[in-house]
Order: C-alpha cells, then structure tokens, then sequence
C-alpha cells in the first residue's frame, strides 16, 4: 500500500472543511498541510537534481532546506517559508495549551 503526495492536503483539506471541526482535527490538518509541503519539496528537489546538503545538523527536514538554500535566493525564500511551516506543524503536534 502507498500514498500519494496529494493525498497529505486532501485529507487537510477534508479536515478543515468539517462543520464541526474540533481543535485535535485542526491541528491534525495543520500537521497533514505540512507533510504535503515537505514531499512535494523533496519531490521536487530530486526533479531539479539540487545538490545534496553538506554538514548540516539535523534530520532529513533541515537538509531538505538547505538543499532549497543552495539556489539563493528564490530557493532560501521557500526554505524560510518551509522552516515556518515546520514550527507551526511542531506547535500543533506537541504544544497542547498552545
């Protein structure tokens, strides 16, 4: 069984678009929206052949971005857009009282 990059925004999307949509399947949504930036960003990155990260600390996310960074300026713009979406993704999965 697999899934599809699109799948992670038309399940956010379904979330949100619940009448009832409680605070856990907004923050569900939220999480969801990201996970569908991340891979299409990966997918992309392989499409554009960008260079693998050198020495970067942290996981697959943080070198994802620096990939982005390494075509200046327009790559750096989406790699800060991605960095935000990753922390209001984090607020959602682990700051309950937020």
């Amino acid at each position: 069984m697999s899934v599809r990059r699109k799948e992670f925004i038309d399940s956010a999307n379904q979330m949100i678009a619940e009448a009832s949509a409680s605070e856990i399947i907004l923050r569900n949504a939220c999480s969801r929206a990201y996970y569908s930036v991340y891979h299409a960003a990966e997918h992309r990155a392989g499409v554009l052949a960008l260079p693998a990260a050198q020495k970067v600390e942290g996981g697959a996310h943080e070198q994802l971005f620096e990939r982005y960074r390494s075509i200046k300026k327009s790559g750096s713009k989406l790699a800060s857009l991605m960095v935000r979406y990753k922390r209001t993704r984090a607020r959602c999965d682990y700051k309950l009282e937020s």
